[in-house]
């Protein structure tokens, strides 16, 4: 068994009251990019640019290392060639700077000589106590605090519950502008790099513990102490906080693509997989289905649903059909509609039903307009067989009429307490010159109700949050027995 390293303190990592950027400059992706990221989005901390050729960066004054600021550092950022990053750690040890984050890349991701460099690393790290984060890595980004210390963010971040760590900075990066496009508003980012000393399992542990963060998502290639891991998806559990992952080399060579980009072994996959089934982690199997899980999650964390039959109100006949082949495929439950509910829709003249209907409902156009969908929908809110609830659309998604549907569904998602999703299927681009004020999907996106334009990747969404939900349950019940 592999013994549990003590989880530390990474406050001065992510909260610093004093920053030190070695390195900093007027250009640069990193240089600048930083220092101008952190007086863009109003740090209230003090900042030391470190650059001995330079007497003032960005309008601050610069120092010529950092053991002549006068005052305490809590966090030094590294922008240097590798070959000083030794020194500048041991002057950070001298300073009695607490934290350390090293962007400079080419040590255990690289040649023989990185590796060496990076052993030597993390035998400082042990002896000094200092803790690093990386090297080679993007940064990160503390959204409440204004604490950007990564080079891009565009446009600016949105405050929010959800909370993505990654392996790979590039993808960190990446992944911000997809959240960002999304609506989903984001607690922290964080790039761990090659792992020397902080590792990813200490920061998810770190972020199930902030206040801020209610769902966390996490890019990983490998994983270096399982046991804190573990611990940290028990009490992710516990709060009811869901940790969602991207993991990467399944194969041969997607493990070799791991060690190469930092220096991970990743371990048998069959592993994993059973650790994560183990503790309730969700494992999803490429970005549009990390993003799309991340979305449900974000918007209905707080409103799990209360059991797992699925109600689907459908324009079309034949994607209603191709939505019940789905939901057998995936194990989703479709229960059938109670005489109660049966006799409420079919004695609606505009749904043209003759007389029967099933679930999915059928009730064509006329059923799912901005006029008639509160009626139609009403009975599936009441139907107690019905947990969850979608709304399957086809047709263009463009007009005045459509931008009506949209805010008429996000008031309705206002009443219930039950999960309301939307299949959109048509053409969202609007009219050369059109002057609709806003597009019906960014309605919905903005009136957080989960909107998806293929019918499988919303039912698996679903069935990420009944299967958590229930394993949640489970979970919270053997604890109260033990």
């Amino acid at each position: 068994m592999e013994e549990v390293k003590q989880v530390r303190d990474l406050e001065y990592l992510f909260r610093p009251k004093s920053i030190a950027i070695v390195g900093a400059s007027e250009s640069g992706l990193y240089p600048a990019g930083i220092l101008r990221n952190l007086l863009r989005y109003g740090y209230k901390g003090k900042i030391f640019p470190v650059n001995p050729r330079r007497e003032v960066v960005q309008g601050l004054k610069s120092y010529r290392k950092i053991l002549d600021i006068e005052e305490d550092v809590d966090l030094a950022v590294i922008i240097v060639p590798r070959g000083f990053v030794l020194d500048i750690l041991n002057q950070c040890a001298m300073k009695g700077v607490r934290a350390v984050i090293i962007i400079t890349a080419g040590f255990g991701e690289a040649d023989e000589y990185g590796k060496q460099l990076q052993e030597r690393i993390m035998e400082f790290a042990r002896r000094s106590r200092i803790i690093i984060c990386g090297p080679n890595t993007a940064g990160l980004a503390n959204i409440y605090d204004n604490i950007v210390l990564t080079h891009r963010l565009d446009p600016a971040p949105i405050p929010g519950n959800v909370a993505f760590v990654s392996q790979s900075g590039a993808l960190m990066t990446a992944m911000y502008g997809i959240f960002r496009e999304k609506d989903i508003g984001l607690s922290y980012l964080i790039s761990t790099g090659n792992q020397a000393d902080v590792e990813l399992s200490e920061c998810i542990m770190y972020l199930v513990n902030d206040k801020n963060t209610r769902v966390i998502a996490a890019f990983i290639e490998g994983l270096k102490n399982v046991n804190i891991f573990l611990n940290a998806a028990d009490l992710a559990l516990e709060k009811g906080k869901p940790i969602i992952v991207l993991k990467v080399g399944k194969t041969r060579a997607g493990a070799a693509a791991a060690l190469t980009h930092t220096g991970s072994l990743t371990g048998s996959d069959a592993v994993y997989n059973a650790v994560f089934k183990q503790k309730g982690i969700i494992r999803v199997e490429d970005i549009d289905e990390l993003v799309d899980t991340v979305k449900v999650f974000s918007l209905l964390v707080d409103r799990l649903p209360k059991g797992e039959g699925l109600g689907i109100i459908s324009q079309s006949g034949g994607l209603a059909s191709l939505m019940a082949d789905l939901c057998e495929d995936l194990g989703l439950n479709l229960p059938e509609l109670s005489d109660e509910t049966m006799k409420k829709l079919v004695t609606m003249d505009e749904l043209l039903t003759f007389g029967s209907l099933r679930n999915p409902a059928d009730v064509r156009i006329g059923g799912t307009t901005a006029a008639m969908l509160p009626r139609v929908i009403e009975p599936f809110i009441q139907d107690e067989r019905f947990s969850i609830l979608c709304i399957l659309l086809s047709r263009p998604a463009v007009g005045d009429e459509d931008a009506q549907t949209a805010s008429t569904i996000v008031e309705i998602s206002k009443t219930t307490k039950k999960p309301i999703f939307v299949v959109w299927v048509g053409r969202r681009i609007p009219d050369p010159g059109s002057d609709l004020d806003a597009q019906p999907y960014r309605i919905l996106e903005k009136g957080g109700v989960p909107i998806f334009y293929n019918l499988k990747s919303c039912l698996k969404a679903v069935k990420h949050l009944i299967d958590y939900t229930k394993f949640r349950e489970r979970y919270m019940q053997s604890s109260k027995v033990t």
